[in-house]
């Protein structure tokens, strides 16, 4: 008895009903390809055996998604060091979407991500910083078909971060930016979400010469200092003050005026707000009363996130003393100015925010360090207070300028 099947297919009633059956009849064979249906479509399929007398066979049926159509070309959004955003437009019957990237000129594919539809977006996370990549999206259907890829879009992300002086050799694993009075560009734009660890010091405060030669000069404070960490950093601009010493002099008038400049505020910041903030240093108060004054104090910061308050500067001793200026670390002693606080940011351990050195008959206290006495040229981007010259030269010595450091890691810590 010769037997003959006819296949029926119809869209499915999934989502906005069924349509007409299609009938293929005659069929001598166990498959048949079906032509010309919709991309991303579900179909209802049976298949009958009919007798060479007519009588149909019990329906086999089943259902199935046709392979969704390639979606169209991505966009790519808020490329950053190590990530970047991509987008698509939706496909039909798509039931989730596949995000691929290959390193642009070649190479291995990675699966970035699936997200599930109508979802049209993926952050992509774990790129590589000043690297091309190429993003494809696949369409996979309620089956599990996917689709062939779309045509590529390529991106090239971003330094993990801009501005200052970068430095990617003083620290292994570090990367770190320096901003001194001479940077042309005073911010700092982070590219990647990272701890930052910061050295911001102020503008030490001149010293001076004192009275017509007679009472010695003072010691400048030394700017204050602030260290510590912005954790988990968010990305953006952030905004880089650098606080100058106090200017110094090669004249004096022979009068009683104070002579000393206070150094100025360093600060980091972003949308107008500081978060870090050192204040600079402060000129000596005046001759005082006496034949012995005090020198200048610090500035004020804060130590790993510890707030400290202006160390004082030292009171003069010996004939027509002058005291020395606080430093960052602690307050002056006598003639000596205060010390300083280390760092070891920039690798190498550097105090920063000196006091400067006062002077008596007998000669120059002890600067902090960091601090400039004499003559002799300013520590430069330290912090450090000055001080008077030397007998033979008139005026006072400039504080030296501040200092703004920033670093964070680019290699994971070992473990």
């Amino acid at each position: 008895m010769a037997v003959t099947y006819t296949l029926r297919y119809r869209t499915s009633d999934v989502g906005a009903g069924a349509g007409e059956w299609t009938a293929v009849t005659g069929l001598s064979g166990t498959s048949h390809a079906v032509d010309g249906l919709a991309s991303g479509v579900r179909y209802d399929v049976e298949v009958v055996a009919v007798s060479d007398g007519g009588v149909e066979s019990t329906p086999a049926t089943d259902g199935r998604w046709t392979v969704c159509a390639a979606p169209a070309q991505p966009t790519t959004s808020a490329v950053l060091a190590e990530t970047l955003d991509v987008g698509w437009t939706a496909v039909t019957g798509a039931a989730s979407y596949r995000v691929e990237r290959t390193p642009t000129g070649g190479g291995d594919v990675t699966v970035v991500g699936t997200v599930t539809a109508p979802t049209t977006t993926l952050a992509v996370t774990g790129l590589a910083e000043e690297s091309g990549y190429d993003l494809t999206v696949r369409a996979v259907n309620a089956d599990g078909d996917v689709s062939d890829a779309s045509p590529t879009r390529s991106a090239t992300t971003t330094a993990l971060a801009a501005g200052g002086t970068v430095d990617t050799d003083g620290v292994a694993g570090y990367r770190i930016h320096t901003f001194t009075t001479a940077t042309a560009d005073p911010t700092f734009t982070l590219n990647a979400v990272r701890d930052v660890e910061y050295l911001v010091v102020a503008g030490g405060a001149s010293g001076t010469r004192g009275t017509c030669s007679v009472l010695w000069g003072h010691g400048g404070g030394g700017g204050g200092v602030s260290t510590g960490t912005l954790t988990a950093a968010t990305t953006g601009e952030y905004t880089v003050d650098v606080g100058v010493g106090g200017p110094g002099s090669t004249t004096i008038t022979c009068n009683d005026d104070h002579e000393a400049a206070d150094g100025e505020d360093s600060a980091l910041g972003r949308a107008g707000t500081p978060l870090v903030v050192a204040t600079g240093g402060r000129g000596a108060p005046g001759r005082g009363p006496g034949a012995t004054s005090t020198g200048g104090a610090s500035g004020t910061g804060a130590i790993d996130g510890v707030a400290y308050t202006a160390r004082a500067g030292g009171t003069g001793t010996g004939q027509y003393g002058a005291g020395g200026g606080g430093g960052a670390g602690s307050a002056a002693v006598g003639l000596a100015g205060g010390t300083g606080v280390t760092s070891s940011i920039t690798g190498a351990p550097v105090v920063y925010g000196g006091g400067g050195a006062g002077r008596s008959s007998a000669g120059f206290g002890t600067p902090g360090d960091g601090a400039v006495v004499g003559e002799t040229a300013a520590a430069a981007d330290r912090g450090g207070g000055g001080s008077d010259r030397a007998v033979i030269v008139d005026g006072y010595q400039g504080g030296a300028d501040g200092v703004v450091v920033l670093r964070y890691r680019v290699a994971p810590a070992s473990p």
